[in-house]
C-alpha cells in the first residue's frame, strides 16, 4: 500500500507538468520559461464557505487571470486520463480518494510566476502551491 500511495503522489505532483494546459517540465528546474499555470492545494480543514474565501483572494491578485476549483473526484479523473493503460490502480482509489481539493490558477504574465507563487503560498488555508 504504501507503494501505491508513494506512486499517487509522485504522479499528482506530475498533473501540471504533463497536462494539456501547462504542458512543461518545471521550468525553474531546467531554465525554461515558467509555466502560466499554479497548482494550490487546499488546506484539508477548510470548510466550503473558507475555501470560496480563499478562491476570491487569489482571483484578486493583479497576476491572475482565473482560477479554477478542482474536486478531489475531479482531479482523480484527470490522473487517471493522464496514466492511460494504468488507471486501475487509481480507480481502485476511488471510494478513499487521497487527492486533495485544489484551485489550478491562471496567471497574465508567466515572468511574475515567481512572486505570484509566494504570496499564494503565504495565504492562510493553502496547504501547498506550485507551478
Amino acid at each position: 500500500m504504501k507503494i501505491i500511495i508513494w506512486a499517487l503522489s509522485v504522479a499528482v505532483m506530475m498533473i501540471p507538468a504533463i497536462s494539456p494546459e501547462s504542458s512543461s517540465l518545471n521550468m525553474h528546474i531546467i531554465g525554461m520559461p515558467a509555466s502560466s499555470y499554479i497548482n494550490v492545494f487546499i488546506d484539508d480543514k477548510l470548510d466550503d464557505n473558507q475555501v470560496e474565501m480563499l478562491l476570491q483572494s487569489i482571483l484578486a491578485l493583479d497576476n491572475v487571470q482565473h482560477a479554477e476549483f478542482i474536486s478531489p473526484d475531479e482531479a482523480l479523473m484527470e490522473l487517471a486520463e493522464i496514466l492511460g493503460d494504468y488507471d486501475g490502480i487509481l480507480m481502485s482509489l476511488r471510494d478513499n480518494n487521497p487527492l486533495r481539493r485544489s484551485f489550478r490558477v491562471e496567471l497574465k504574465d508567466t515572468g511574475l510566476q515567481h512572486e505570484t507563487l509566494e504570496i499564494i503560498r503565504q495565504m492562510q488555508g493553502v496547504h501547498f502551491a506550485r507551478p
